[in-house]
């Protein structure tokens, strides 16, 4: 059996995640197509096409950059030193929101009455259930048997136990 791909699956992956490459390259190809006499309607949809990837690649620095805007206002919110200071709900926040950060969709549960899990964090077809401990010592057994149990009620598919 030969194998008969022009791209391998991690070329496509990264070419499908990289469109404004791809997108620009015909534009830039175009554009050169035009300055090479083969004809003046090349022109112009090289350059639709170069602005276009140019405006995609400039939103994808945006995110990132809005994103990283987002990490250092929760550093400087919860500072690390911090930790040891908070009460139980607040540390359920700060690993919410902490994972927030990071690409999840997080949610708390209520305070009391959770099934051993404080967080329910998602993320492509990932539906995590956390229990959040704020111990300095060990966690016990009963918190993995807790959260396990607690994440079959809230159709989890993995579950964490956060110290």
């Amino acid at each position: 059996m030969s194998n008969d791909n022009l791209f391998s699956k991690a070329e496509i992956k990264y070419l499908i995640k990289n469109k404004d490459i791809v997108i620009g390259s015909f534009g830039l190809a175009a554009i050169i197509l035009a300055t090479m006499n083969y004809g003046i309607l090349y022109l112009i949809p090289g350059i639709i096409l170069t602005i276009a990837a140019l405006g995609m690649r400039g939103y994808k620095i945006y995110k990132i950059y809005e994103r990283n805007k987002k990490i250092e206002r929760t550093r400087i919110k919860y500072n690390f030193k911090k930790i040891k200071t908070m009460d139980g709900y607040q540390f359920e926040k700060f690993v919410a929101d902490s994972l927030k950060l990071i690409g999840y969709k997080t949610e708390l549960t209520k305070k009391s009455g959770d099934f051993g899990i404080d967080v329910i964090a998602k993320i492509e077809n990932k539906v995590i259930g956390i229990q959040v401990k704020h111990y300095k010592g060990k966690v016990g057994y009963d918190a993995v048997k807790e959260v396990h149990s607690g994440g079959k009620i809230y159709k989890c598919n993995e579950y964490w136990v956060v110290t």
